[in-house]
């Protein structure tokens, strides 16, 4: 009876090490997991600080955008097909804002706010990557090959953001966001450039040739 019992105890005592031994392991996949997960989004983030740039957006519908930012300017051209069909221009400065229709050849002019696409992608980069600690528990991050760029492949586990952001390992710059549903869409950055816009890049549009529309 009593050698029945302490091999029943000598087992719970293997059965407890073994239970430790195992939590020890995933407590220490968890560390490696939120270290490299950290590292890697504050290592994107950095990217957040750049004051000149240029790159275009494509997406899957023939739709495309040219953004140039310089020093607290913006000015974005919008394309269908390869046709320019509207230029955006945004003083972050003066809080003036320009939107102009090529078809109509309007004007709208605005001190309420930023032209829609201003600073896209800087934009999305910010939803991604806000809060990093809370990003850094709740996102797969793997590396995956696109258009034989590497690029870091960020999955929220959880939360609102339906898409997969990809960045490139090189630059940290974001280079694809993928739509994540039933069909799968892409809409890639590319053609990024740092440091070469000018000051005529992003020079306030002249209007002279539009039908200026006030919008308080």
């Amino acid at each position: 009876m009593e050698e029945n019992m302490e091999k029943r105890e000598k087992k719970n005592r293997i059965g407890f090490k073994i239970l430790g031994v195992i939590v020890l392991i995933l407590l220490l996949l968890v560390i490696i997991h939120f270290i490299r997960n950290y590292v890697i989004t504050c290592s994107l983030i950095k990217a957040k600080d750049i004051t000149n740039y240029s790159y275009t957006l494509v997406d899957d519908d023939g739709f495309s955008l040219d953004s140039y930012y310089k020093d607290s300017r913006y000015l974005g051209i919008t394309k269908t097909n390869d046709t320019p069909i509207g230029i955006e221009w945004y003083d972050d400065n003066t809080k003036e804002s320009i939107s102009i229709d090529l078809e109509n050849s309007t004007a709208t002019v605005s001190n309420s706010g930023p032209a829609g696409f201003y600073n896209f992608a800087k934009s999305l980069s910010d939803q991604m990557l806000s809060n990093k600690v809370n990003r850094t528990f709740n996102t797969f991050i793997t590396t995956e090959e696109v258009d034989g760029v590497e690029c870091y492949r960020l999955q929220p586990i959880t939360g609102a953001i339906g898409a997969a952001y990809y960045y490139s390992k090189e630059n940290k710059l974001l280079t694809s966001i993928q739509s994540i549903g039933r069909i799968k869409r892409f809409t890639n950055f590319i053609n990024w450039k740092i440091n070469t816009v000018t000051d005529e890049d992003v020079a306030r549009p002249d209007l002279s040739n539009y039908e200026i529309i006030e919008n308080e």
